[in-house]
């Protein structure tokens, strides 16, 4: 691969910022989308949790009311529970066998609901009180209105808010009905609001009475459960948009860590604005390259192009993250990567200088090691193996984004750049596998072991010299120049 000229050393293709304006807006509701069909799609594992939730709950109630109806009292609601366990668990079934129907879930809440009144409304025939001429109205004054709480908060577990809210206009609907079916009676008093004319005795005598109905006890209890339902809705919508926004998140910053490390990605994907401000930090530019790829590619077809491409930027890329740089972009066969710019928020700096440089050297070691194992991989099954290259540099550069409201980049630019790439070049006349300047050397506190100074040497294209460290092919690769494999 040619080097890139001093107008094209440019630029880390850094994931892209967002489309601004109705593009932005358009792809924020796409997003959304793919989320709320996520949600629905995990439908069934929750109805399979929601079951065994209630059969739960129920097997706890069922206790307690042995405990406090006894026997043989408590096997009539022992039964009704089974009714319950019964539908939750027919649901799932139905939604597994015919799949996932949004209107079943509306039919088996209601459904739920009008049992649950029914089982608090009716007296118990194995009871005692089954037989007092005003067992219907003393059904309503024994506080069991709370278990309407338990069915609703089964359905906050389907994430649905609607849901949620229909559940409770069907429990306000099936106890008003129960409230009304009893208020028609014979006998039933039934009283708005106590009124204390006659004295709070009175009142009190009246409340007492096992044929009264209080009307404002009703409406509390009714406005209660709405209410619940009400706050419960918004609570299950708040945790589904903290769920798409944590979703959207982490693709984000999966995708971005595609490009660059783990750690850098997340502070990327915490920030909805872009790099604002330009930057001139010291940084190291590192260049990789495939040496003779060109003529090698001519002859080949282009799935083996392909494989090769992949293989060899696989390596570069996880050698990069593994040294804590910043992947820009790969360019053909070739890559370029950074240390010491690592974007975070606006303002922050990257690496320290000696790290960044020391990191960069440390890539560059990593890559002609992988290099050597994956020729020799690529030797053992018979395929045409491959030489590296890289070009290692260090001095200030430019960060900052380009481009227009609907497509950004972030881009790193400046001669620092320039001169890394050809550097890069410079290993083919030199016969090494590596070279760097002392410029990085002495950002790094002096060369690693097995790199050697090689003198000035003058780049192309530029008139100054700079001196030159290189670094050879493992003795293990056998596409080293020595062995003749790949040609220049």
């Amino acid at each position: 691969m040619n080097a890139p000229g001093p107008s094209s050393a440019t630029a880390p293709e850094a994931p892209a910022a967002a489309p601004a304006g109705g593009d932005l807006r358009a792809a924020e509701r796409r997003s959304r989308s793919r989320l709320e069909r996520a949600i629905e799609t995990a439908a069934l594992d929750r109805l399979r949790l929601i079951a065994v939730g209630v059969t739960a709950a129920l097997a706890v109630i069922a206790v307690v009311v042995a405990l406090t109806a006894g026997l043989p009292d408590a096997l009539y609601y022992h039964g009704l529970m089974l009714l319950f366990v019964a539908s939750v668990w027919g649901q799932y079934a139905l939604a597994r066998r015919r799949g996932l129907v949004r209107w079943h879930s509306y039919a088996f809440a209601a459904f739920n609901f009008a049992l649950m009144a029914f089982a608090l409304g009716w007296p118990n025939p194995l009871s005692e009180m089954a037989r007092h001429p005003n067992a219907d109205q003393l059904m309503l004054r024994f506080g069991n209105f709370v278990y309407f709480f338990v069915l609703l908060a089964a359905l906050a577990l389907t994430f649905s808010p609607a849901l949620v809210l229909w559940g409770g206009v069907c429990g306000a609907a099936a106890w008003s009905g129960l409230h009304l079916w009893v208020a028609l009676q014979p006998g039933t008093i039934v009283e708005i609001h106590p009124e204390d004319a006659d004295g709070v005795r009175a009142v009190i005598d009246r409340f007492l009475d096992p044929a009264h109905m209080d009307v404002g006890i009703w409406v509390q209890e009714v406005a209660a459960l709405l209410i619940t339902s009400g706050l419960l809705a918004l609570a299950v919508q708040g945790s589904r948009d903290l769920v798409m926004r944590q979703a959207a998140l982490e693709r984000r910053g999966a995708a971005l860590a595609r490009y660059v490390p783990a750690s850098v990605a997340e502070r990327m994907a915490e920030s909805d604005e872009p790099f604002l401000e330009d930057r001139a930090p010291p940084a190291a530019v590192l260049f990789t390259d495939v040496v003779g790829f060109t003529g090698w590619a001519e002859e080949r077809p282009p799935e083996a192009v392909m494989r090769l491409l992949r293989g060899v930027h696989a390596l570069v890329a996880e050698e990069v993250f593994r040294a804590g740089g910043v992947l820009d972009k790969f360019i053909g066969d070739g890559a370029m990567a950074t240390f010491g710019v690592a974007p975070g928020r606006v303002g922050e700096g990257g690496l320290d200088a000696d790290a960044a440089a020391r990191r960069a050297l440390a890539c560059a070691e990593g890559v002609l090691a992988r290099a050597a194992e994956f020729n020799a991989g690529r030797a053992a099954r018979g395929e045409d193996v491959v030489r590296l290259s890289v070009g290692v540099h260090f001095g200030p550069v430019l960060v900052g984004d380009v481009g227009g409201a609907g497509r950004m980049e972030l881009s790193v630019v400046g001669d620092t750049v320039n001169v890394a790439s050809r550097l890069e070049a410079l290993t083919r006349p030199l016969g090494a596998g590596a070279a760097a300047s002392d410029a990085v050397m002495q950002a790094a506190g002096g060369p690693p072991e097995g790199w050697r100074e090689r003198g000035r040497r003058v780049l192309a294209g530029r008139h100054g010299g700079v001196v030159v460290w290189t670094l050879d092919h493992r003795p293990d690769d056998p596409a080293r120049p020595d062995a003749g494999a790949v040609p220049d």
